[in-house]
């Protein structure tokens, strides 16, 4: 058996279609030494064991000629594979989802890097979740990522879940403590659970290392060991083709270069995963060491110096596109404008009396015990008397049943204490989570952390006494408050609804009513059903479909949806576009997180926002010196609300805003000079974090013929996916059937299973119209098992006669090659061209007509039937020999073309490795010590040497070139 020839094994049909490299004798019989493409296995196999597939021009010589329909299937089959090989998107079309131009790029972005490591900084609402499943997406449909891990806060991890299964239809299984434990249970102590899923989300804080210190008890130390072991070594050594951390820039070193749990996490892992996406609208957060480090998790060796981070580096390694820029693909702005107007409420000290009385009982309160329990280190309790502090802002029904709750908890704890029954300790709550926490989750943990003591908490008779009395006292007032019906907060509620009913002309307009108090939800809800509206409820305690039902209500029925911060995380509500704030969050990220529930993609109106705030508070006194201060920020350096929402973000990181409303209560007396003197700390932050970005963060360009190419790309694999189906079912005798009704959607039989399949659709523009439809891509599992089949299937479909319907060459007859070319270095994944050629005859002389050959690219508008002829009048092998040399120079062309980019992208590759082994030889030169200096330099050496010896394997790029099909064509 020849070396070259195309070969097919009955023993293991699987492995698909060999090449014969050579073969041998052995004890009489003949082992031939065949390589698998497929598989890409060489294997030696008995001759006996192979069937040799028929060359296209011996078949189209022996008069051996397969039907039209099937030569043209076999040939867009080809088409088809050999376009998902290269460098188009394959995967953003395959999902019930319309992606945007600037969400595309990034997807492209990705793509071009030589290694896929690369920062997503979009801003705030631009999508960054659904980009990074969409490049998840496009290096799955490549072979290049099977097992994925997002981190993210433990906040988003449900919503990343919902996300990735209603958009992507991917399963994603959540590890958090309980699922690690259950599954050790299940498979073993010694088993590494974090390599038993593919798909797996967890949260940042759950899966960074603990610190293990000396004045640790011996079970508290066992157990932060056994998590160091088992969660944080664990997931780093499960080897993830890819990880996704959202909220990156939590990552960083801390202010002293030292490595936060967090950052240790995200090291650990972008270590041991070859892919790796940082998803975060604030990188920078205006300081050039944070974003040297967050660099180095993409890139170690392009920011491996200490020099000034340059754009023209960061562009490199990150994407980032305006959200008041980002279009659709007919050039259309994506968001509306927002309008936030801020609704002052007076409070009289006569009419309003018992309010205010109770708002000074609880600052009192507050303001004593969160000294006490500062001075004992009880973060749990001055954590827990901020939240009392913000609900009295909020109404006096949540103050009341929280503080009853508190009260309950002191009278069952000095029962104890005089009974003297042991008290069971409790741990701390980890500072960090709590403040990943909505109000609500943080009132139910801190509630359960305190029903026991902490150790090294002395209870004190006195204070316990003194607390308690204090209770009594604002439990009375928020009894009064509650009784009463004269609530001035609630009734300017009421005027504002009126008022933007009025305004706007629509007495049915709905509303989003956002407070971080369940009791505060119930009390609106009670108050509102009361004068006639028609509420719907979303909150922490409900399922995700319990809370998707509630939306479906409001957008059918209800006038108003009362949301707190808990229950509107992950939710969407487009389709309304005024949000009132009845009680403000001391975080002005969770304000904007509330926004962001409205101010997104598919809104069609201008968002307003209207935020409550009670003037004769501290809280407000706070609130007006921080937002003026922004305001100033937003006028002088031109910084939007979305500029504005990603400083927040930095500003809340370093300043800690909670801190700041705290110590202002603290400080009543001095508050003026203090606050002033912070505003103006927080407005040269807030300035140095807008120049310092915009000098080493640029933004991506958004050209207007990428938006143009994408869209067509898009179109043109929707067309392919429905022509290949349609081909199919007529080479099988089946039909498609499009719907009478319903624009886009057909039915059909599969001829070969019987399986029959309703409601589908091949293009994303009809998948909102309808929802139970599915959408057939070539990511779908049955077009995956279609393409495998047709690829074996019509292997023998090599040769035919056609007779093809084109005016504007009618009367030209000749030969039409299809020859492929493929591209491989046998480590990157290998690449094919089809390059069709025709060669025209004239008489008895046959030339290579270019024109011709151009129109046989696109197959899309042929219409070809089978040619009934006798003999062919010409020369089959002249017309080979001129097609071949024809098809060698276009292969040329391709194969240098094709070297040339990876050449390229090996220049610039070992530019930035040769720039980190002097950077680095740089500092082993200064270490001290002989043979440490003498190890290291050996080290660096070596891994010199691999990188060289990767980089010549990666140059050397082997064509081939096959003929794959051969046809006589006649044109009418």
């Amino acid at each position: 058996m020849q070396p070259g020839i195309l070969v097919r094994s009955t023993i293991y049909p699987e492995k698909g279609i060999g090449l014969v490299l050579g073969n041998e004798e052995f004890f009489d019989q003949v082992y031939v030494h065949v390589f698998f493409e497929k598989t890409r296995e060489r294997l030696t196999l008995p001759l006996a064991d192979l069937s040799p597939l028929h060359d296209p021009l011996a078949k189209m010589e022996a008069g051996s000629f397969s039907t039209a329909s099937r030569f043209q299937l076999r040939w867009l089959v080809e088409q088809i594979l050999a376009e998902n090989s290269g460098e188009g998107l394959l995967a953003a079309g395959g999902f019930k989802i319309i992606p945007l131009p600037h969400q595309l790029l990034a997807v492209s972005f990705v793509l071009d890097q030589f290694k896929p490591r690369v920062l997503i900084a979009d801003e705030v609402g631009l999508g960054k979740t659904i980009e990074a499943a969409l490049i998840y997406e496009e290096l799955k449909a490549r072979g290049m990522v099977k097992r994925v891990l997002v981190v993210a806060p433990s906040g988003l991890c449900l919503q990343w879940r919902e996300e990735m299964k209603t958009k992507f239809g991917e399963d994603f299984i959540i590890y958090d403590r309980s699922t690690v434990h259950s599954l050790k249970q299940l498979h073993g102590e010694m088993t590494n659970v974090w390599t038993l899923a593919d798909r797996v989300i967890t949260s940042l804080d759950f899966i960074k290392p603990k610190k293990i210190t000396a004045d640790l008890d011996e079970r508290a130390a066992r157990a932060r060991r056994w998590h160091n072991e088992q969660v944080f070594a664990a997931a780093a050594a499960a080897w993830f083709d890819m990880v996704i951390f959202d909220e990156a820039h939590k990552l960083t070193k801390d202010m002293t270069g030292e490595e936060t749990a967090r950052y240790k996490a995200g090291h650990a892992l972008v270590q041991a995963a070859p892919i790796v996406l940082l998803l975060t609208a604030t990188p920078h957060q205006g300081d050039q060491h944070k974003f040297r480090n967050l660099l180095r998790l993409i890139d170690p060796y392009l920011f491996s110096g200490e020099g000034r981070i340059t754009a023209e580096d960061v562009k490199k390694v990150t994407v980032r596109n305006n959200k008041r820029a980002v279009v659709d693909f007919h050039g259309n702005r994506l968001f509306k404008q927002r309008v936030a107007t801020v609704c002052l409420i007076h409070r009289d000290e006569v009419a309003d009396q018992v309010e205010l009385d109770l708002y000074r009982a609880v600052t009192d309160y507050v303001t004593t015990f969160y000294e006490l329990a500062r001075q004992q280190n009880n973060f749990t309790m001055m954590f827990l008397l901020l939240i009392y502090q913000r609900m009295v802002s909020s109404s006096s029904p949540a103050i009341l049943k929280s503080l009853s709750a508190r009260l309950a908890a002191l009278e069952e704890l000095r029962r104890r204490a005089a009974d003297q029954e042991p008290e069971s300790e409790r741990e701390e709550p980890d500072w960090d989570d709590l403040q990943e926490l909505t109000a609500e989750e943080q009132l139910a943990e801190l509630t359960r952390a305190s029903a026991a003591p902490r150790a090294g908490i002395v209870i004190v008779p006195a204070a316990l006494a003194a607390e308690i009395a204090a209770l009594k006292k604002c439990l009375a007032l928020a009894e009064r408050a509650t009784a009463g019906r004269n609530d001035i907060k609630f009734t300017r509620l009421l005027e504002i609804i009126n008022e933007l009913r009025i305004q706007e002309n629509n007495p049915r307009l709905k509303f989003i009513i956002f407070t971080e108090f369940r009791e505060t939800q119930a009390y609106l809800e009670e108050r509102l059903t009361s004068l006639g509206y028609r509420t719907a409820l979303i909150n922490g305690a409900m399922s995700t479909t319990e809370r998707i039902a509630q939306v479906e209500r409001f957008r059918r029925e209800a006038d108003f949806l009362i949301s707190t911060d808990a229950g509107g995380e992950g939710i969407n509500l487009q389709f309304c576009h005024i949000l009132i704030n009845y009680d403000l969050p001391w975080n002005p990220m969770r304000l904007e997180q509330r926004i962001g529930r409205i101010d997104r993609i598919g809104q069609e109106h201008d968002v307003k926002v209207i935020n409550l705030q009670l003037a004769d508070t501290v809280e407000n006194r706070v609130r007006e010196v921080i937002e003026n201060k922004l305001d100033t920020i937003r006028r002088e350096f031109c910084a939007g609300e979305d500029k504005l929402a990603d400083i927040l973000g930095v500003l809340q990181d370093e300043f800690d805003f909670e801190k700041v409303y705290i110590e202002a209560l603290l400080k009543q007396g001095r508050k003026a000079a203090n606050l002033d003197a912070l505003s103006w700390q927080i407005f040269e932050r807030a300035r140095e974090i807008v120049e310092e970005e915009r000098l080493a963060l640029p933004i991506s360009n958004l050209a207007p013929e990428y938006v143009l190419a994408s869209q067509r790309d898009l179109e043109k694999r929707a067309k392919r996916v429905q022509r290949l189906v349609e081909q199919y079912l007529q080479v099988y005798g089946a039909s498609l059937h499009p719907y009478k009704l319903r624009e886009g959607v057909y039915y059909f039989q599969d001829p070969r299973s019987g399986r029959r399949l309703h409601n589908v659709i091949f293009q994303q523009k009809y998948a909102l119209a309808n929802e139970g439809a599915e959408l057939l891509s070539f990511q779908h599992p049955y077009m995956v098992e279609l393409l495998a089949h047709l690829e074996d299937a019509l292997r023998e479909d090599t040769s035919a006669k056609l007779l093809v319907r084109e005016r504007k060459f009618s009367g030209e007859k000749g030969f039409l090659f299809i020859y492929r070319l493929t591209l491989t270095n046998y480590l990157d994944p290998t690449v094919y061209y089809l390059v069709p050629c025709f060669v025209s005859f004239a008489g008895d002389t046959g030339r290579v007509n270019g024109r011709i050959s151009r129109y046989f690219r696109d197959w899309e508008q042929l219409i070809c039937t089978d040619l009934v002829t006798g003999e062919i009048p010409y020369n089959l092998k002249e017309a080979w020999q001129l097609a071949r040399k024809a098809v060698q120079q276009e292969a040329e062309v391709l194969f240098f073309q094709a070297k040339e980019r990876l050449e390229k992208r090996l220049r610039d590759e070992e530019e930035k490795f040769e720039k980190y082994y002097k950077d680095r030889e740089a500092a082993i030169e200064k270490i001290a010590v002989d043979n440490i200096r003498a190890a290291k330099k050996k080290e660096l050496e070596e891994d010199r040497k691999t990188r060289r010896q990767e980089w010549l394997r990666r140059r050397q790029l082997v064509p081939s070139l096959s003929l794959e099909q051969v046809a006589y064509v006649e044109f009418a």
